[in-house]
Protein backbone atom coordinates (compact mmCIF):
# COMPACT_ATOMS: atom_id res chain seq x y z
CA UNK A 1 0.00 0.00 0.00
CA UNK A 2 1.49 3.32 -1.02
CA UNK A 3 1.58 6.41 1.20
CA UNK A 4 -1.41 8.08 -0.43
CA UNK A 5 -3.63 5.04 0.05
CA UNK A 6 -2.33 4.54 3.59
CA UNK A 7 -3.21 8.15 4.47
CA UNK A 8 -6.66 7.75 2.94
CA UNK A 9 -7.23 4.59 4.94
CA UNK A 10 -6.12 6.34 8.13
CA UNK A 11 -8.58 9.14 7.36
CA UNK A 12 -11.37 6.62 6.86
CA UNK A 13 -10.43 4.95 10.14
CA UNK A 14 -10.63 8.29 11.96
CA UNK A 15 -14.07 8.91 10.44
CA UNK A 16 -15.10 5.41 11.52
CA UNK A 17 -13.96 6.11 15.10
CA UNK A 18 -16.00 9.31 15.01
CA UNK A 19 -19.04 7.31 13.90
CA UNK A 20 -18.56 4.78 16.69
CA UNK A 21 -17.98 7.50 19.28
CA UNK A 22 -21.01 9.53 18.22
CA UNK A 23 -23.22 6.61 17.14
CA UNK A 24 -26.12 7.91 19.22
CA UNK A 25 -26.34 10.98 16.98
CA UNK A 26 -27.11 8.74 13.99
CA UNK A 27 -30.25 6.66 14.63
CA UNK A 28 -30.82 3.37 12.83
CA UNK A 29 -32.25 3.88 9.35
CA UNK A 30 -30.79 7.38 9.00
CA UNK A 31 -28.61 8.34 6.06
CA UNK A 32 -25.68 8.97 8.45
CA UNK A 33 -25.94 5.43 9.90
CA UNK A 34 -26.05 3.98 6.35
CA UNK A 35 -22.91 5.92 5.43
CA UNK A 36 -21.01 4.68 8.51
CA UNK A 37 -22.09 1.09 7.75
CA UNK A 38 -20.87 1.47 4.15
CA UNK A 39 -17.66 2.97 5.51
CA UNK A 40 -17.07 -0.11 7.69
CA UNK A 41 -17.47 -2.36 4.65
CA UNK A 42 -15.09 -0.24 2.59
CA UNK A 43 -12.47 -0.23 5.35
CA UNK A 44 -12.69 -4.02 5.68
CA UNK A 45 -12.24 -4.45 1.91
CA UNK A 46 -9.28 -2.07 1.79
CA UNK A 47 -7.60 -3.82 4.72
CA UNK A 48 -8.19 -7.23 3.10
CA UNK A 49 -6.60 -6.04 -0.13
CA UNK A 50 -3.67 -4.50 1.74
CA UNK A 51 -3.09 -7.75 3.62
CA UNK A 52 -3.28 -9.79 0.42
CA UNK A 53 -0.84 -7.44 -1.31
CA UNK A 54 1.61 -7.53 1.60
CA UNK A 55 1.41 -11.32 1.72
CA UNK A 56 2.11 -11.46 -2.01
CA UNK A 57 5.06 -9.11 -1.63
CA UNK A 58 6.59 -11.23 1.12
CA UNK A 59 6.04 -14.45 -0.84
CA UNK A 60 7.59 -12.83 -3.92
CA UNK A 61 10.69 -11.83 -1.95
CA UNK A 62 11.01 -15.31 -0.50
CA UNK A 63 10.74 -16.87 -3.95
CA UNK A 64 13.37 -14.47 -5.29
CA UNK A 65 15.75 -15.67 -2.59
CA UNK A 66 14.89 -19.28 -3.47
CA UNK A 67 15.57 -18.53 -7.14
CA UNK A 68 18.99 -17.11 -6.23
CA UNK A 69 19.88 -20.29 -4.34
CA UNK A 70 18.79 -22.45 -7.28
CA UNK A 71 20.76 -20.27 -9.73
CA UNK A 72 23.89 -20.50 -7.56
CA UNK A 73 23.54 -24.28 -7.36
CA UNK A 74 23.20 -24.55 -11.13
CA UNK A 75 26.21 -22.28 -11.66
CA UNK A 76 28.27 -24.49 -9.34
CA UNK A 77 27.33 -27.54 -11.44
CA UNK A 78 28.23 -25.74 -14.66
CA UNK A 79 31.55 -24.53 -13.25
CA UNK A 80 32.57 -28.08 -12.36
CA UNK A 81 31.72 -29.26 -15.88
CA UNK A 82 33.50 -26.25 -17.38
CA UNK A 83 36.71 -26.90 -15.43
CA UNK A 84 36.68 -30.57 -16.36
CA UNK A 85 35.99 -29.77 -20.02
CA UNK A 86 39.07 -27.53 -20.09
CA UNK A 87 41.16 -30.49 -18.96
CA UNK A 88 39.53 -32.74 -21.58
CA UNK A 89 40.13 -30.06 -24.24
CA UNK A 90 43.87 -30.57 -23.88
CA UNK A 91 43.43 -33.79 -25.87
CA UNK A 92 40.35 -32.82 -27.88
CA UNK A 93 40.52 -29.48 -29.70
CA UNK A 94 37.45 -27.25 -29.52
CA UNK A 95 35.83 -29.10 -26.63
CA UNK A 96 36.23 -26.18 -24.23
CA UNK A 97 34.12 -24.00 -26.53
CA UNK A 98 31.13 -26.28 -25.99
CA UNK A 99 31.33 -25.66 -22.26
CA UNK A 100 31.94 -21.92 -21.95
CA UNK A 101 30.50 -20.45 -18.78
CA UNK A 102 27.35 -18.39 -19.37
CA UNK A 103 26.50 -15.16 -17.62
CA UNK A 104 24.23 -15.83 -14.63
CA UNK A 105 21.65 -13.27 -15.78
CA UNK A 106 19.04 -13.50 -17.19
CA UNK A 107 18.01 -16.80 -15.70
CA UNK A 108 16.49 -18.08 -18.94
CA UNK A 109 19.86 -17.69 -20.70
CA UNK A 110 21.49 -19.60 -17.87
CA UNK A 111 18.92 -22.39 -18.27
CA UNK A 112 19.53 -22.55 -22.02
CA UNK A 113 23.28 -22.82 -21.45
CA UNK A 114 22.75 -25.51 -18.82
CA UNK A 115 20.61 -27.54 -21.21
CA UNK A 116 23.37 -27.15 -23.81
CA UNK A 117 25.95 -28.35 -21.28
CA UNK A 118 23.72 -31.35 -20.55
CA UNK A 119 23.33 -32.21 -24.24
CA UNK A 120 27.05 -31.79 -24.95
CA UNK A 121 28.20 -33.69 -21.85
CA UNK A 122 25.91 -36.70 -22.27
CA UNK A 123 27.99 -38.41 -24.99
CA UNK A 124 31.16 -37.60 -23.04
CA UNK A 125 29.88 -38.84 -19.69
CA UNK A 126 32.55 -41.54 -19.31
CA UNK A 127 35.32 -39.00 -20.02
CA UNK A 128 33.96 -36.59 -17.42
CA UNK A 129 33.66 -39.38 -14.85
CA UNK A 130 37.21 -40.47 -15.61
CA UNK A 131 38.30 -36.91 -14.72
CA UNK A 132 36.61 -37.42 -11.35
CA UNK A 133 33.22 -35.79 -11.74
CA UNK A 134 30.64 -37.78 -9.78
CA UNK A 135 29.01 -40.65 -11.64
CA UNK A 136 25.65 -38.92 -11.29
CA UNK A 137 26.82 -35.47 -12.41
CA UNK A 138 24.33 -35.42 -15.31
CA UNK A 139 21.50 -36.30 -12.93
CA UNK A 140 22.65 -33.54 -10.60
CA UNK A 141 22.72 -31.09 -13.51
CA UNK A 142 19.24 -32.15 -14.60
CA UNK A 143 18.01 -31.68 -11.05
CA UNK A 144 19.62 -28.24 -10.78
CA UNK A 145 18.00 -27.20 -14.08
CA UNK A 146 14.64 -28.42 -12.84
CA UNK A 147 15.06 -26.63 -9.50
CA UNK A 148 15.81 -23.32 -11.21
CA UNK A 149 12.88 -23.73 -13.61
CA UNK A 150 10.58 -24.46 -10.69
CA UNK A 151 11.81 -21.51 -8.68
CA UNK A 152 11.41 -19.18 -11.68
CA UNK A 153 7.85 -20.41 -12.20
CA UNK A 154 7.02 -20.01 -8.52
CA UNK A 155 8.56 -16.53 -8.43
CA UNK A 156 6.45 -15.54 -11.42
CA UNK A 157 3.34 -17.02 -9.80
CA UNK A 158 3.88 -15.10 -6.56
CA UNK A 159 4.56 -11.90 -8.49
CA UNK A 160 1.28 -12.47 -10.31
CA UNK A 161 -0.52 -12.93 -7.00
CA UNK A 162 1.02 -9.73 -5.69
CA UNK A 163 0.01 -7.76 -8.77
CA UNK A 164 -3.53 -9.14 -8.74
CA UNK A 165 -3.83 -8.01 -5.11
CA UNK A 166 -3.43 -4.35 -6.07
CA UNK A 167 -6.43 -2.34 -5.04
CA UNK A 168 -8.88 -2.09 -7.95
CA UNK A 169 -9.42 1.41 -9.36
CA UNK A 170 -13.05 1.30 -8.20
CA UNK A 171 -11.93 0.78 -4.59
CA UNK A 172 -9.30 3.52 -4.83
CA UNK A 173 -12.00 5.89 -6.02
CA UNK A 174 -14.38 4.90 -3.22
CA UNK A 175 -11.58 5.24 -0.64
CA UNK A 176 -11.29 8.93 -1.49
CA UNK A 177 -14.56 9.62 0.25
Amino acid sequence: MNDLLRRRLETLLRVHVFGVTHGGSFPAGSRGREMFTALETTIARIQAHATEHDTGTRASRQMSASKNVARDSLLAQLEAINRTARVLALSSAGLADKFRMPLPFPAQDLLNAARSFLANATPLKADFIREELPADFLDQLTSAISDLETSINEANRTKGAKVSAHMPRKMRTSARG
